[in-house]
């Protein structure tokens, strides 16, 4: 026996069949309109911090690395150091200068200091891949605790055995003046950074900004912003985003 084809079971499937397309095909072009005014909102967004300035206090590792990151957001980037620069630093210095007096901030300047493997992978990232070659070509040696090194178990007090088949876990140890003067390096060479030293920051300009809600029936609230830094020699440099 011939299987019989019901009509009006064929035509109520096709029914269903349009309207899946049709449900499809309009979420469809609502995600398309949502994805891109989103783009439209982060590139408008892009465009005004292009066209702003950004300050960071201190020259440290932690003010370096941030001063880098912020290139890649903000048109112009301002690090504000207290400490004097070198003098032969516009001749190509490696740093600030190798004395102690000179950062005074900076305490054990001169001391032997170790950088993790995470904490070579974390500047790597910020400076590109550069950081590392950058530390090697300084003479800092980078080592392989896998294989270049001999540790101790912290329980059993035994020697771990050393494991060659291991992915590299790379540390590297040198004073704290060329770590720093690294970064420095780097950060001197973007174009978007400007370093200022002997610059002391002895506050931030703070501003209230009026937001009125008229149309929603409640009362205008005054909300504080920082648009700046105070400096010592009373002038305000003004900052859309102050790092301290």
């Amino acid at each position: 026996m011939l299987p019989t084809l019901d009509i009006r079971q064929l035509r109520y499937t096709q029914a269903l069949d349009r309207r899946s397309t049709w449900l499809y095909n309009r979420r469809g072009r609502a995600n398309v309109a949502a994805a891109a005014a989103s783009t439209s909102r982060h590139a408008t967004l892009e465009r005004r911090q292009q066209q702003q300035q950004a300050v960071v206090i201190g020259s440290g590792m932690a003010g370096l690395a941030a001063a880098e990151v912020l290139s890649r957001h903000f048109g112009h980037v301002v690090v504000l150091e207290r400490d004097q620069a070198h003098p032969s630093w516009e001749k190509g210095a490696v740093d600030m200068a190798k004395s102690k007096a000179a950062r005074r901030g900076v305490t054990q300047y001169n001391m032997l200091h170790g950088m993790t493997a995470g904490g070579l992978k974390s500047l790597n990232n910020i400076f590109g891949g550069r950081y590392t070659p950058a530390l090697q070509a300084a003479g800092a040696p980078v080592l392989d605790l896998c294989t270049q090194a001999r540790m101790v178990h912290p329980q059993y007090g035994c020697w771990i055995r050393r494991n060659a088949s291991a992915e590299r876990v790379e540390v590297t140890f040198c004073t704290r003046h060329l770590f720093e003067s690294t970064a420095r390096q780097l950060v001197a060479g973007n174009e978007r950074v400007e370093l200022v030293y002997g610059v002391k920051v002895v506050g931030l300009q703070v501003e209230e900004q009026g937001t009125a809600a008229a149309d929603t029936g409640h009362p205008s609230t005054q909300q504080k912003a920082v648009t700046g830094v105070l400096l010592a020699d009373g002038r305000t440099l003004p900052a859309s985003l102050v790092v301290d």
